[in-house]
């Protein structure tokens, strides 16, 4: 019984699915604690002016990291590291409409913050990648 767990275990942690999933959240709660971090320290609507910045670096750390763990099990890597920094907007952008005015009441974001969000993330996760793709000689 203890082996059969262990074998599934061992098959679930070493999937792409499961490396890729992890890359993406953590670049999510990256930009989240840094976000937090700020967020004590200064009002909340500047921090909407710094978050392009805290996703554009998290972002860039998952399209790295993703190709970091599968390394030459995926195909079309730049594409998957661009992914993976969409991944990061989107779990951000949930984060940050259902969390946010649980604690303020407000969401101070607008369709040009969201696009430049998300310009961020694809941006900088597709360097991120091209960065681990020249590095590991992938």
């Amino acid at each position: 019984m203890f082996e059969w767990i262990e074998v599934m275990s061992f098959t679930v942690t070493s999937s792409r699915a499961w490396k890729a999933g992890i890359s993406i959240l953590a670049g999510a709660v990256g930009t989240l604690l840094l976000a937090v971090f700020v967020a004590a320290l200064f009002p909340v609507l500047p921090l909407t002016k710094l978050m392009p910045w805290f996703i554009a670096f998290n972002a860039a750390l998952s399209g790295y990291m993703l190709l970091d763990k599968t390394r030459d099990r995926l195909n079309h890597k730049r594409l998957f590291a661009v992914g993976a920094g969409v991944g990061v907007v989107v779990l951000v952008c949930l984060a940050w409409f259902f969390l946010l005015p649980f604690f303020t009441g407000l969401v101070p974001l607008s369709w040009q913050d969201l696009l430049l969000w998300f310009g961020a993330g694809i941006c900088c996760s597709g360097l991120g990648g091209i960065l681990a793709v020249k590095y590991f000689q992938l």
